[in-house]
């Protein structure tokens, strides 16, 4: 774990810029439903009225969202705060959205806090959830920090965790393994070198004999290249990331967009495919680094049971009939 690199909170802050409620991009439109939902309901279900909940690693404000709007629909009148170590604001982002802006407007979100040390008021809290965000932390000290913000009696702790054997975390390698494919093509470098012929073309107004020669040895590596990817995405279930890729520079070289696109244009579109790809090539590593065996679940119901906590609920969660996350409700 400690040799993964992790997204910086700048990378994740520019992430939930991209007006996405969960951090399942493409999916979850309107924000986690079904068994998810459920579950979470179910926690709620269990609190007092006007109960003071806490969600860690907040992002968007998914969970936060469901307590508030369970609140709003139930007359609870939750008080919901949610935190994230990322730059965050949901109510900009998302107050547009179907349903949202209400919710929004009744909760609270802090910036830039860590979930081992939050720096809120200790004992006032009744529930701390987090979902898919907890077992980034350092357990250690996010347990005691946990065991500091919960109420000194009938404090709940609720995480919905990734799980090494889940759908998410196969999903997870499999992107991973297409975005290993489409950097080890070559084909970035090729159409740099493209794009960097197109540009003395502009400066010069023609292309020497070499020039053109090396265009033509280019342009057909490119189309080869493609028509491999191609290939290899007609033997995958779901090739998003590699449908991404190659109808991006399909798109630079799109003989349409010849006088839309400058020169500029194509390579800041090949550098932001670059960095994309990168940053989510990180994001899945550290996904897959942070996502719990047996034994860290174990450890971590230790730790909380260590702080007087009644771990009960430690159980699966299913979705589209795939195994999604493991889920641990803890008590006193």
């Amino acid at each position: 774990d400690l040799m993964v690199a992790k997204l910086t909170p700048e990378q994740w802050s520019a992430y939930w810029q991209n007006s996405t409620v969960t951090s399942f991009r493409g999916h979850f439109q309107h924000n986690y439903d079904g068994a998810i939902k459920q579950f979470w309901n179910g926690v709620f279900a269990g609190l007092a009225d006007g109960a003071s909940i806490l969600d860690l690693a907040t992002g968007n404000g998914a969970l936060a969202i469901l307590a508030q709007q369970y609140s709003l629909k139930h007359g609870k009148g939750f008080r919901v705060t949610g935190i994230d170590s990322a730059e965050i604001k949901p109510a900009d982002y998302l107050s547009t959205q179907a349903g949202l802006a209400e919710p929004l407007a009744h909760i609270r979100f802090i910036s830039h806090t860590a979930i081992e040390n939050t720096g809120l008021p200790a004992a006032d809290y009744q529930l701390v959830m987090s979902q898919f965000g907890f077992e980034y932390a350092d357990l250690i000290p996010a347990c005691r920090e946990v065991n500091r913000l919960l109420a000194v009696e009938q404090g709940v702790f609720a995480a919905m965790m990734h799980y090494q054997g889940s759908a998410v975390l196969e999903q997870a390698r499999e992107a991973l393994r297409q975005i290993n494919h489409c950097n080890n093509s070559g084909l970035l470098g090729v159409a740099a070198e493209l794009v960097g012929l197109q540009e003395n073309l502009r400066k010069n107004g023609v292309l020497t004999k070499k020039e053109q020669e090396k265009a033509k040895q280019l342009q057909q590596a490119l189309g080869q290249g493609l028509s491999r990817l191609k290939k290899f995405a007609g033997e995958l279930q779901d090739p998003a990331h590699l449908m991404l890729f190659t109808g991006s520079l399909m798109r630079i070289f799109d003989r349409r967009l010849a006088n839309k696109l400058s020169v500029q244009d194509r390579m800041d579109a090949l550098e932001r495919l670059r960095n994309e790809g990168d940053i989510y090539k990180l994001r899945m590593n550290d996904l897959t680094a942070a996502a719990l065996t047996d034994s860290k679940l174990g450890h971590l119901q230790q730790l909380l049971g260590g702080y007087g906590f009644d771990v009960s609920g430690k159980g699966t969660i299913d979705y589209a009939d795939r195994m999604f996350g493991k889920t641990i409700i803890a008590s006193r």
